[in-house]
């Protein structure tokens, strides 16, 4: 077996139906030259392809709207590789008026690896006004469900294929029996109903019914991961889009031991891997073990509770057990009173304060989390470039452009700044070490007005600013006790 979600893989199924009347127009004839009455046979090619996705419409466990973010399109093996086409007269009690079994030696090409993005069929007399289901199925085997070899695979032109027929047709776990060496590719399934043979093109979705996990995870570099296994998909995916699970699933899981990870932009990538589609109440449980002290092993449920199929799933796991909580303040010295202020971030490892002009400040780091019984040690430093008139101190009061410790104190200069102006930006670095491991940290502390009315509240009554910042999207796995 082989990282918001977004819907991909999607195949598109089209019919180009080019009108022949009766026998006065050909296939190769002029269009407008044929005569287009209800009840006329008209000849139509199907043109069956799995090419670029375009859209979601048809995707059983639709995503919420946002969700997507953009398409793409499939690799090696994620195409046709043998094709079973149906059209049923809905009119005439499900009887099949064309039938067409191919397998890869009849596709050609590069059917046999499962690369076939687009097979056209011969022309195919049709009667116009008759209302038609057509049926398409790519890659179907008995691999996946008995129900298909048994009641399915030999249906010729003159017998019968009913929806509660297809609609009873669970697979039997795809994702985890897909096999591209051996000839098990993705299952496919389409329907679409035709009321008329006006339009030249009819186009029906062709859905994958699987879809992959693309799983990276946020992590120190010096840290390995020894084991990860994710679940909670179903073991069992309904043939047709509009059918539901019959009988009992189980759950699935995966479990990958010292997984190739590939860095991208600080993610540690893992190769997609396929899961089957799964409807909602059935989230993902993700365990990790690393290589860190005492060998935690993290733990996390995931928010989405569904996989629609057809999709790519981005879930990120940051498996990093410690978070910096930075406090902030000043004192307002002609009372005594320590007076917090607010902490925000532009980044997981980036924080912004503002102290007022002239004011004495302090700043408090603290790495929360499971600590392990380690000892952390605090590094401050100003940045090169940091303007004159900012002082650091260290625990006995004497400036210093370098302070070790969890608590500093520092004094923006004075420059009488009235409202509205800005007296520019310092920067200092924060590096926490402890084992054989460590963290870079920035902190920006914008220099403002001091408005005495704009702080009543906080000189009055102070109260505490603490912010601690996780990634958005971003799985945070916990210890597992």
């Amino acid at each position: 077996m082989k990282h918001t979600y977004y819907c991909t893989l999607k195949g598109a199924f089209l019919a180009l139906a080019l009108p022949l009347a009766l026998a006065s127009c050909s296939f190769d004839g002029d269009y407008d030259d044929c005569a287009e009455a209800v009840g006329d046979v008209k000849t139509v090619r199907l043109q069956i392809t799995a090419k670029d996705p375009d859209e979601v419409a048809g995707t059983r466990f639709s995503p919420a709207e946002g969700d997507i973010i953009y398409n793409e399109r499939g690799t090696d093996g994620e195409y046709i590789n043998s094709l079973d086409i149906f059209i049923v007269s809905s009119a005439t009690s499900a009887n099949v008026v064309y039938a067409s079994h191919l397998n890869a030696a009849k596709l050609g090409g590069a059917a046999a690896n499962g690369n076939l993005t687009s097979y056209t069929s011969e022309p195919i007399e049709l009667t116009d006004g008759t209302p038609y289901t057509v049926y398409a199925f790519a890659n179907m085997s008995g691999t996946y469900a008995s129900a298909w070899s048994s009641s399915v695979a030999s249906i010729d032109k003159g017998g019968t294929l009913t929806a509660s027929t297809l609609n009873d047709i669970m697979l039997d776990d795809p994702a985890g029996k897909l096999d591209f060496n051996n000839g098990h590719f993705i299952p496919m399934s389409a329907s679409y109903d035709i009321t008329s043979l006006a339009s030249p093109v009819i186009e029906v979705g062709l859905d994958r019914l699987v879809s992959k996990i693309r799983l990276g995870i946020k992590k120190e570099s010096n840290v390995t991961v020894t084991n990860l296994t994710i679940g909670g998909w179903v073991d069992k995916v309904p043939l047709m889009n509009s059918a539901t699970v019959i009988g009992a699933v189980n759950k699935c899981e995966e479990t990958f031991t010292s997984p190739v990870l590939t860095e991208d932009n600080d993610v540690y990538m893992m190769d997609d891997f396929y899961v089957n589609e799964s409807p909602a109440a059935n989230p993902l449980d993700v365990t990790v073990t690393t290589d860190e002290p005492g060998a935690p092993t993290y733990t996390a449920t995931t928010s989405r509770d569904n996989i629609p199929r057809n999709c790519i799933y981005p879930l990120t796991l940051n498996i990093n057990q410690l978070d910096l909580q930075l406090t902030a303040g000043f004192y307002f010295n002609a009372i005594g009173a320590r007076v917090p202020v607010a902490v925000s971030n532009s980044g997981e490892d980036e924080f912004n304060v503002s102290i007022p002009d002239g004011m004495e400040f302090y700043l408090d780091a603290e790495m929360t989390g499971d600590q392990g019984g380690n000892t952390f040690t605090y590094a401050w430093a100003e940045t090169d470039g940091t303007p004159e008139g900012f002082t650091l101190y260290d625990d006995n009061n004497d400036q210093t452009d370098q302070v070790t410790g969890a608590h500093i104190a520092g004094a923006i200069p004075a420059l009488g700044l009235g409202s509205g102006e800005s007296g520019g930006t310092y920067t200092l670095d924060l590096d926490v070490t402890w084992s054989t491991h460590s963290r870079h940290y920035t902190v920006n502390i914008s220099h403002i007005p001091f408005i005495e009315a704009d702080w009543l509240d906080q000189i009055l009554g102070t109260r505490s600013a603490v912010a601690s910042y996780l990634q958005p999207e971003t799985l945070n796995m916990v210890i597992n006790k």
